[in-house]
């Protein structure tokens, strides 16, 4: 008798782990989910396809997400993973979720207290390509902790960002076109506070420009079109400046005594406008 039990067992256990491959994911998540989410945020969300994996993920290929603002901006990630901590199992939100977007990976490990984030190698030159009519170059890396109660007042947030081999072509401001910056690393360091992303350091590493500043950002629906209010010091090399064409040479009438240049960043993160201050 325990020998046909052992085996029904084994059976049961079987068809029970091997259950979750054959449920109609897509239909599932495109029907329900993605629907509620956006009746409740106005959020829209689509997927090439839904997948699940051994033991406990879900993974969407080909994921465009578009917020409810009027530019209607969208997020596209190659393919997104989640896999929920056993702490989902008893109703607390919390997991991994992995990425794949603008050609690098972004990871996320959260639960109902803190969030984690991190991100290896996203090209600029892929997250603002829309955006600009500049060339911006490098491969972004970030790494955030955020911590949250009930009370939204109580949001704690700080982070940091390095851009390796960041480089600005095209980029006119008051008329003028800038030669090309190059950076060999671009240092980011930033907070939260009151509702608002404060940048306490830019500060730079090699290159033909150095660079320095500070500023706020504030907190917009799509991250993108957030307000910035971004106040920068450049300090260029003398062959930066010689390859100004004669007709721009009105740039060394704003040039500071120190040598540098300030620039002053508004506008939205997607969309900035500069001028010299």
């Amino acid at each position: 008798m325990s020998k046909y039990l052992n085996i029904f067992l084994i059976l049961l256990f079987s068809f029970i782990a091997t259950l979750p491959f054959f449920l109609p994911y897509d239909l599932i998540v495109s029907r329900t989910v993605f629907p509620f989410i956006e009746n409740k945020t106005g959020i829209k969300i689509k997927a090439e396809s839904i997948k699940y994996s051994f033991p406990f993920s879900l993974s969407a290929i080909n994921l465009i997400i578009t917020p409810n603002d009027q530019k209607k901006t969208s997020f596209i990630f190659d393919e997104l993973i989640y896999t929920p901590k056993l702490q989902a199992l008893t109703g607390n939100l919390s997991g991994w979720v992995n990425a794949s977007v603008f050609k690098g990976q972004i990871s996320l490990d959260f639960d109902q207290k803190h969030i984690y984030s991190s991100a290896n190698d996203i090209e600029l030159k892929e997250l603002f390509k829309s955006n600009t009519s500049s060339q911006i170059n490098g491969k972004m890396n970030f790494s955030t902790k955020i911590g949250f109660s009930e009370s939204s007042s109580n949001l704690s947030f700080d982070g940091e960002i390095r851009v390796k081999d960041f480089s600005l072509k095209n980029y006119i401001m008051a008329g003028i076109t800038l030669p090309k910056i190059e950076v060999d690393e671009l240092n980011i360091l930033f907070s939260a506070a009151n509702g608002a992303i404060k940048i306490s350091r830019v500060q730079s590493i090699g290159g033909n420009v150095r660079i320095s500043g500070e500023g706020m950002i504030s907190a917009g629906r799509n991250p993108l079109e957030s307000p910035i209010d971004i106040h920068l010091k450049l300090f260029p090399q003398r062959n930066w400046l010689n390859q100004i064409t004669s007709s721009d040479r009105a740039i060394n009438k704003i040039l500071k005594p120190d040598g540098s240049l300030g620039l002053r960043m508004t506008g939205a993160l997607s969309s900035p406008q500069s001028s010299f201050e």
